[in-house]
């Protein structure tokens, strides 16, 4: 923590005089040198703390204490301040002033994202105070956003347990969950029993109960996180990220009706990735639309825009004109898609508060709220199919460029965009892949593109690399629709595959988007698309053991095993 002193006096020589001295036991000229400084009012924070140190090494604690609060109110930020104010009550025995402070402390690193740090500080405070209610909570958000949800749990159940001594509802709620938690494995035996009732400050349960909710979630506990939530909700009935998560685990479930209404909250969620546009036109909210025109604008994932477009072929049986606001990316798959079934489309530009409609219209409206107001279901699934359609000229360009290509053509994606929250669930590693590229009678074609398409060339893998030729996804589409088998991470290519007819087969987590329902090979969505998953979270071992038996048995009666590998070095490959 001193690297903040020696910062500061890297750039103020008094300063550094003053702390070479306060280093040396000269604390009459350092005091001397911090005081002098004090009409600098950016330095004022640091000298106040530096005087509040020697008045502590003089043993006037209680003037320390003085300096070091004045310090931290005028800066709240450094972690130094709070360390020795902390060290300075706990010297005259005020030791719950002192773990208030260690909080503090914490909550300062977990809001810095210096989670493991935080997690130190809370595990500091627990072996003195085994009943301090923030402490759990806090280190269980903090394993929470390092994605422990095992750790996460087990903290976030303990400070529950804590707030049940002084809340019946909480009680309750464990009660309800807990057997099949321990059935489960999911929490020790010991997690719901509160060694002592709570000390420090016990509030704001619904946003631990939240957090709860989203670990059970992740431990595939989707009974319990509802739960959670739903107790959340209990408490704050205007909690957003609770009615959000709440929203994500019914429909995942298949409980279209109540997870489409949750799902509305998002745009109260302030930490939504989407921003809510300030338009100047009336947002849609199910009004009558005869003789109404509208624009739909595409959120959140290229996958999203692509899966719930056709529900705009509901809003033509009710309104008088329907536009497409989509992102450059997908501009000319959709224009050439849906222009000739009479639906405008256009660009998004750059500014979300700017909407640049070719004309004038009554409403417009978010895609992702139209199943909410057109009441979509998991039986009237599929919307449509086949809906997007790839240029012929293209087509043709594609069939030119994988004509010397033997055997079947399998397109691949293993990996996602790096900035969706969820990437690492679904990323896999390329030589994770090696056993399907041993099957013979193939001819692979990468589909990647971003920052992972040059792994195949990095790792030696022989495949056609499309991504030099993909400039959206109208590109894609064409390549795609050129290819007998589309195998891929859950993506927005793995959407347009399988829109396209083609057959798909897509690899999911354990704990999967969604929009993937929980137990199935198949999906609702996509008449022609195979689901492989994960049996046990993390591991994709079983999932890419099935894909390839599935994929020998599609090329029987070649064989497998002593095929020549299409890897170019002699290598062994990561397990």
């Amino acid at each position: 923590m001193n690297e903040y002193l020696d910062l500061i006096a890297a750039q103020v020589p008094l300063f550094a005089a003053g702390l070479q001295a306060h280093r040396e036991g000269r604390l009459t000229q350092a005091r001397a040198a911090y005081i002098e400084l004090m009409d600098r009012p950016d330095l004022v924070p640091v000298c106040l703390h530096q005087l509040g140190v020697i008045s502590g090494q003089q043993g006037d604690h209680g003037k320390a204490i003085e300096f070091l609060r004045r310090a931290i109110r005028l800066d709240d930020q450094q972690a130094l301040f709070h360390h020795n104010l902390a060290y300075a009550y706990r010297q005259i025995g005020r030791v719950n002033e002192a773990l208030d402070v260690l909080i503090n402390l914490g909550v300062l690193l977990q809001t810095a994202e210096r989670h493991q740090e935080a997690i130190v500080v809370y595990r500091q405070i627990l072996a003195e105070d085994p009943c301090r209610y923030a402490a759990y909570i806090n280190i269980g958000t903090a394993f929470a956003l390092l994605r422990d949800p095992v750790n996460a749990v087990d903290a976030l159940v303990r400070g529950v347990a804590l707030h049940a001594l002084v809340l019946i509802e909480a009680r309750s709620f464990l009660d309800a969950v807990m057997p099949d938690l321990l059935q489960a494995g999911t929490v020790k035996a010991d997690a719901a029993m509160a060694r002592g009732m709570p000390t420090g400050a016990v509030e704001k349960l619904e946003h631990a109960l939240t957090t709860l909710g989203k670990t059970l979630s992740d431990l595939d506990q989707h009974q319990a996180a509802i739960a959670s939530y739903r107790m959340a909700l209990k408490l704050s009935p205007g909690l957003a990220l609770a009615h959000w998560n709440l929203s994500l685990s019914l429909l995942c479930q298949g409980d279209y009706k109540n997870g489409w209404d949750e799902y509305m909250w998002r745009w109260f969620w302030d930490r939504f990735p989407e921003p809510w546009r300030r338009l100047p036109t009336a947002f849609w909210r199910g009004e009558d639309l005869a003789g109404k025109k509208i624009v739909v604008f595409g959120e959140q994932g290229f996958g999203d825009i692509m899966q719930f477009s056709p529900l705009l072929f509901k809003l033509q049986e009710k309104a008088e004109e329907v536009l497409f606001e989509v992102p450059t990316v997908l501009l000319r798959l959709f224009k050439q898609s849906y222009e000739p079934r009479g639906i405008k489309v256009f660009g998004r530009t750059d500014n979300p508060h700017v909407m640049e409609s070719p004309i004038p219209v009554d409403y417009v409206v978010p895609l992702m709220s139209l199943p909410h107001y057109t009441e979509l279901a998991v039986d009237k699934l599929p919307i449509e199919t086949e809906y997007l359609k790839p240029d012929a000229a293209d087509q043709t360009t594609w069939r030119e460029r994988l004509s010397e290509l033997k055997g079947r053509k399998i397109g691949i994606v293993w990996a996602g965009r790096p900035a969706y929250s969820d990437d690492a669930k679904r990323t896999i590693s390329l030589d994770r892949f090696a056993p399907l590229f041993e099957v013979q009678g193939i001819s692979w074609v990468s589909l990647q593109v971003g920052p992972r398409s040059g792994d195949a060339a990095e790792r030696g893998y022989t495949m056609y690399d499309a991504s030099s030729f993909i400039g959206d996804f109208a590109d894609t589409a064409a390549l795609i629709s050129e290819l007998d088998l589309v195998i891929a991470v859950d993506t927005g290519t793995a959407h347009l595959a399988s829109i396209l007819g083609k057959p798909t087969w897509i690899l999911l987590p354990k704990v999967p988007d969604w929009r993937w329902l929980l137990d199935r090979e198949d999906t609702p969505w996509y008449p022609h698309t195979r689901l492989f998953r994960q049996s046990e979270i993390g591991n994709w071992e079983k999932p890419l053991a099935d894909l390839r038996d599935a994929l020998a048995a599609e090329l029987a009666p070649q064989t497998l095993g002593e095929a020549k590998s299409s890897r170019k070095t002699k290598d062994a490959v990561p397990a």
